[in-house]
């Protein structure tokens, strides 16, 4: 009896154990999302318009995102000789924004046009070199090789100007390239250097965000995605009398394991200004 008991009690200790491992192993092939679930309440209410019953989607915590933001760099590096513009200020479509030092790039740049120049009139006196072998040849006064030589020397010769061209090109791009301009036109949301600063090649100057429109973006729960299709309207509310409406304009693709929601994007313009990038207010659509 005391040995059936014993063999029982080490059944039920093999059965915790083995309870314990399953339950480690879930917990850590469980990872979360990288952020928390989105709070506030996101459902579907009843409500009434104009006698009539509908069901109104409602989406809290969705917060305001610039159209587009891009950080930029320059093509070439160097010193920063010149960066007027401060964190909040607006630039144009191709103002430029800042400029890196120019005299290594023009010297550079003379450089290669005198070398194409010369090489232009090594070039011609090439060609007409060869062009003169070939009549003298046609009146027995050289030999055919050395017609051959003089023809491919004038065809080296425009190999070699052709290389000139594109170095000549390259340095005039490098040149025009420490200019650094707006891709499009908006606000400055970030300042990575100072002028005096030194910036290598393609480093990351400054943030610029298009927020003449923006993106009202809301985590909706994977119950409600059936009723939300591209294209429809819907409302933006960030708070009782401040309404904006705009167009379901994309929709992520993944669900979030956690929080269970999927990405939606509301497209509002924006031209007025009147809404922040960060924002948070509640998405309301009718369906």
């Amino acid at each position: 009896m005391k040995r059936f008991s014993a063999i029982i009690t080490i059944t039920q200790a093999m059965v915790l154990v083995w309870a314990m491992v399953v339950f480690a192993q879930t917990q850590e092939e469980w990872k979360p999302s990288e952020g928390p679930p989105p709070p506030g309440f996101s459902g579907v209410e009843k409500t009434t318009e104009a006698g009539v019953d509908v069901s109104m989607i409602l989406i809290e915590a969705v917060v305001v995102n610039p159209y587009r933001t891009v950080s930029v760099g320059a093509q070439v590096g160097g010193a920063i000789e010149k960066f007027p513009f401060e964190e909040g200020d607006f630039v144009e479509d191709g103002a430029v924004v800042v400029q890196i030092g120019t005299r290594r790039y023009e010297l550079t740049a003379q450089r290669a046009e005198e070398r194409l120049k010369l090489l232009e009139v090594a070039n011609e006196r090439a060609q007409d070199e060869a062009r003169i072998k070939k009549e003298v040849f046609a009146f027995d006064g050289t030999t055919k090789q050395e017609v051959l030589k003089y023809k491919s020397e004038a065809e080296m010769a425009k190999i070699r100007i052709d290389e000139a061209r594109k170095e000549h090109d390259l340095a005039v791009y490098d040149l025009e390239s420490c200019r650094v301009t707006a891709p499009f036109s908006g606000y400055i949301s970030a300042k990575n250097k100072q002028m005096g600063e030194t910036t290598d090649r393609y480093e990351k100057i400054f943030t610029i965000v298009d927020s003449s429109k923006v993106h009202a973006v809301a985590h909706v729960p994977e119950n409600i995605l059936p009723r939300i299709k591209k294209g429809m309207e819907a409302t933006f509310v960030y708070s009782s009398d401040r309404k904006f409406k705009g167009i379901i304009e994309r929709m992520g693709k993944l669900i979030d394991p956690r929080s269970r929601t999927k990405k939606v994007y509301l497209l509002i313009d924006n031209t007025n200004n009147e809404l922040e990038v960060g924002m948070n207010g509640t998405l309301q659509m009718v369906r």
